[in-house]
């Protein structure tokens, strides 16, 4: 879990707090690893602890303030989905809104945290709409969404929307230094993570993660020198791969090819995966439009086949086999 807050989305609702105006719902939107959860969990340490120091700064050691920190408060429920990415049935969101109709343990607040709102399906947005347009007194609804596409307009349309933005590339950098990234990796971890600091710390962490990266570079580097079926599949071997490196490796090629076709033509986007600026520059300038196309196109296959009974060996066999023969086409 990252530890970094959202500073945006806290400076966004904190006068609300102390002007006592605040609003009974609030979507929280952006990418993962913005710090949306940390805030909406800050927030409701201020509305919560009673030690607050000038009113709005909660004193962060209290037991309210610790549970609150873990989500593990009795007021402050927090809804997950049973198992990573799942779909929250609109039995569960009955279950933690029946808490609604109860007095607070503590205090006088009651404040629910919805981490992933795009994972209720309509008819669980619906439930919740009956209690966001009928709360209890003190009750304060924080949905927290990585697409506002997901979220049912009426439900939208009682919301006050909030945006927690990603940081800056040098305000990355200095957060990346000041949670240990070592500087031989900080290029590294800014195009895998992009603006989200909480991405960055999970990609730090992940070593597997890391070591796929290498592999799909090295991957790159044998196409760019018309590397054989041979050379590729020593790097992926379609005997030993699994699903779950495969579903690592895929997305992180599609972020190269991008990479790629924006460096043919001159683009001055951020890079999302090569750091070596020149490689990319010269790599682009040898592989062809139609054979970034075809291999990115090919990858999106591959994906898709993995979620059916597709043989693993013939299916990544077939993959290299195309990717063998891309390169300098025009």
């Amino acid at each position: 879990m990252s530890a970094y807050r959202c500073q945006g989305v806290v400076d966004a609702i904190l006068p609300a707090v102390r002007e006592n105006r605040l609003a009974g719902c609030y979507l929280i939107v952006g990418e993962r690893g913005t710090g949306k959860l940390a805030a909406a969990r800050y927030l409701a340490q201020v509305l919560i602890c009673q030690n607050k120091r000038d009113g709005v700064t909660p004193c962060g050691i209290c037991p309210d303030c610790k549970q609150i920190e873990q989500g593990t408060h009795v007021d402050v429920p927090e809804l997950w989905p049973e198992e990573e990415g799942k779909r929250i049935p609109v039995e569960r969101v009955r279950e933690i809104l029946r808490e609604n109709y109860t007095l607070p343990t503590s205090g006088d607040r009651r404040i629910f945290i919805f981490p992933r709102m795009e994972l209720l399906r309509a008819d669980s947005q619906n439930t919740l709409l009956k209690s966001i347009e009928e709360p209890s007194d003190g009750t304060i609804y924080f949905l927290l969404t990585e697409d506002k596409s997901k979220i049912l307009p009426t439900v939208q349309s009682r919301a006050v929307a909030v945006s927690a933005m990603g940081l800056p590339k040098e305000e990355m950098r200095r957060y990346l230094r000041k949670i240990g990234c070592e500087q031989e990796r900080l290029d590294e971890v800014l195009v895998m993570a992009g603006s989200s600091p909480g991405q960055a710390e999970e990609y730090l962490r992940d070593t597997e993660r890391a070591q796929m990266r290498e592999k799909v570079l090295r991957y790159f580097q044998t196409v760019f020198e018309h590397g054989s079926f041979t050379r590729l599949s020593l790097i992926f071997p379609p005997a030993r791969i699994s699903r779950n490196e495969l579903y690592l490796m895929l997305p992180m090629m599609r972020s190269g090819l991008c990479d790629l076709i924006a460096a043919r033509y001159g683009a001055n986007e951020d890079r999302h995966f090569f750091t070596d600026e020149g490689f990319c520059r010269d790599m682009g300038s040898v592989l062809s439009l139609k054979s970034s196309v075809e291999l990115f196109d090919l990858s999106l296959e591959l994906e898709a086949a993995l979620e059916t009974n597709v043989n693993l060996y013939s299916a990544l066999a077939g993959f290299h086999m195309k990717a063998a023969g891309l390169v300098c086409e025009d």
